[in-house]
Order: C-alpha cells, then structure tokens, then sequence
C-alpha cells in the first residue's frame, strides 16, 4: 500500500490511477498551471478516485510545496501519494520520476498511463515504459508529441471510459 504521508499536490501535477477496477493499472496526468486546473480536471479526478483507485502526483516540485497546493485547492484527499523532487536524482526527462512513483504505487510501468504537458514529460513516460495522453497548453501546444497515444487540447476532450480504457486496445502514435 502506498505511504500515507506522500499525499499531496503541485504546480505541476502528475496523478497515476489504474485503467480499470479489474487490473492493475494506472493513469498519471501532469498541469504546469494550476489556475488552469478546469472543472472538466475536476470531475475526471473525482471520478477516478469514487472507483476506488490510487491515484498520484509526481511533480519537479517539492513534496512540501506540493501538499500546500493541494490542501489550498481542497483536492488532498483525491491524492494517494505525491512523488516531489526529494524522491529521485533525475528529473525528466529521465524515466526516474515516473518509474520511482509507480514503484512507491506497487504498479509496473508498463500497467501505467500518464496523462502530460509537455514534450518532456512525455519522453520521461515513455522511457519510463508508460503509455501517455497529452493535454497541451499554450505554452507546450508546438512541442513534438510523437509517442503518445492521444493528443487533445483540453480535458473535456477526453472521458473517464476513455482514460480507463487506454492501454488494453491502444497503439501509440509514432
């Protein structure tokens, strides 16, 4: 079981939850803005977590700064366990801070999908053997996402089916 004392959140967020009640998987979703965090964001990770799954932040931020953020958003309790700088020597992207976060989850990497916004974190997921979705934003809307399964411009492009379905039937797009 993950530790409880890593429950938190950050400016740039990344949160694992497994695809599905019946395997064990995971979903792992990264914002650099917080004022950018939608109700569509909202909504996606309430629902993941009334299923009952684990769900992560794994950020360059730190771990502390990161359970300020949560707490200020009122989104703490969503969290099973936050990842921050302190936990890894390598930042991505290196695979270290994806592999290290499903390693404290008891998950393989290859059971997990990030959901990124930027090139670089999708290279660490990737290298980290995760499928990824990216949601970009202004800032990361030209960078090159060749490797991801899906590519969208906002959360309310994509549903929960869709998210806990990745990975069973998905390809990744080259």
């Amino acid at each position: 079981t993950p530790n409880r004392t890593h429950r938190r959140f950050c400016r740039s967020t990344v949160w694992i939850t497994p695809r599905s009640s019946r395997c064990k998987a995971s979903t792992t979703t990264k914002f650099w803005n917080t004022r950018q965090f939608s109700k569509r964001r909202f909504s996606l990770l309430q629902a993941i977590h009334k299923r009952g799954l684990p769900v992560a932040l794994c950020t360059s931020s730190s771990r502390i700064a990161s359970i300020k953020l949560l707490e200020k958003l009122g989104i703490e309790d969503l969290f099973t366990l936050v990842v921050g700088k302190e936990d890894y020597t390598y930042r991505k992207p290196d695979p270290e801070p994806y592999q290290v976060t499903a390693q404290k989850l008891g998950i393989a990497p290859k059971d997990c999908l990030v959901i990124e916004d930027s090139e670089v974190g999708l290279k660490s997921a990737v290298a980290a053997g995760m499928q990824c979705i990216v949601i970009y934003n202004d800032h990361t809307k030209e960078h090159n996402f060749s490797g991801a399964v899906r590519v969208v411009s906002s959360a309310a492009e994509l549903d929960l089916n869709e998210i806990l379905s990745v990975g069973s039937t998905s390809t990744r797009v080259d």
